[in-house]
């Protein structure tokens, strides 16, 4: 669905992505449907000329009530203020990932607060060390876990446990390039979730 998020000369095309995309998944999923994920890659900004924020708000805005959304940015200096007054009253809060072009996930959540009652959507995408194609040939065939985050693990565990302990929903994912088995990943995580204590 990426490919429909991007630029065009009016801006982000709603009408396209509920065709192609939202309602199909909507109608498909049904109640099974959790929280659809908007992702925007770096250099987005520039991909819209320096006017992404003045073109998602309308989008934002525009995207049907019933459903949840979660709004993943990769570009850090959008992360602030003007993120977060263009977040305002659209029912979407911000995604908080670790990946090499951001800064932890407490600082983003920091910077663009996430609004009241939205479920909160934590993704642990990538060790902030390495790049794509190193991740992928350091941990490939993603069958064990090579390289454990201990340090960012109970950063995501405090924030989860904040999160739930507020009565919000949660979703967390983790890819294969954050510690070499993405499974094995999650399975730790719950472990230190289910004895954390505050």
């Amino acid at each position: 669905p990426r490919d429909l998020l991007k630029p065009t000369e009016s801006g982000i095309d709603l009408s396209l992505f509920s065709r192609e995309f939202l309602t199909p998944v909507a109608r498909g999923l049904g109640e099974n449907l959790g929280v659809v994920l908007l992702q925007f890659p770096p250099g987005t900004n520039a991909d819209h000329g320096g006017r992404f924020l003045s073109r998602l708000g309308p989008f934002l805005r525009g995207l049907p009530r019933g459903l949840h959304f979660s709004l993943e940015i990769r570009d850090q200096d959008l992360l602030g203020p003007e993120l977060a007054e263009c977040l305002k009253g659209t029912g979407v809060s911000i995604c908080a990932s670790i990946h090499s072009t951001l800064p932890n996930p407490d600082q983003q959540l920091l910077k663009v607060p996430p609004l009241p009652r939205t479920p909160l959507v934590f993704r642990w995408n990538i060790r902030p060390s390495l790049d794509y194609e190193q991740a992928r040939n350091r941990y490939q065939p993603f069958n064990r876990l090579q390289s454990e985050d201990p340090g960012r693990r109970t950063l995501l565990v405090k924030l989860v446990e904040r999160a739930l302990k507020a009565g919000r929903m949660v979703y967390l994912t983790a890819n294969n390039k954050a510690e070499g088995c993405a499974p094995l990943t999650l399975l730790r995580f719950l472990e230190e979730l289910s004895s954390y204590k505050a």
